[in-house]
């Protein structure tokens, strides 16, 4: 049922990940610090969903008992800055209906950039 849902679904909205995901849902995205329970793993996917304008299809689809992986690309397309970033994307059930356990294997780095550290001043001499 839930890969259905996700292939029904085209383009992917905040509401459609709502319909996937069990109200105590684990979701990590990258590296980023995981988001535990509905709303707050809705809130961090909307962040990422803000900088990602599509999904480029879904490449190859595996499911193996209570996990369904996906392999699929994000895409940004803002002029020159444009990317696709590989992605697989693992939903684990528990045996349930909704995902329990969502995890996005990219690299978001590129979507989430840090500004630099400061400089301390004198750093580096050796006087």
């Amino acid at each position: 049922m839930l890969i259905e849902t996700l292939f029904a679904a085209g383009p992917m909205s905040g509401e459609t990940w709502r319909g996937l995901f069990d109200p105590g849902v684990h979701l990590r995205i990258g590296n980023r610090r995981p988001a535990l329970c509905l709303e707050p793993a809705l809130k961090e996917l909307k962040r990422l969903l803000a900088r990602v304008d599509s999904f480029g299809g879904y490449r190859d689809v595996w499911e193996v008992r209570d996990a369904t992986w996906i392999e699929t690309e994000m895409h940004r397309d803002r002029g020159a800055s444009a990317l696709v970033i590989p992605c697989a994307i693992v939903f684990r059930t528990g045996g349930r209906p909704l995902a329990l356990d969502v995890r996005f294997y990219c690299d978001v780095s590129p979507l989430f950039p840090r500004s630099a550290p400061p400089r301390r001043s004198g750093a580096g001499r050796t006087n």
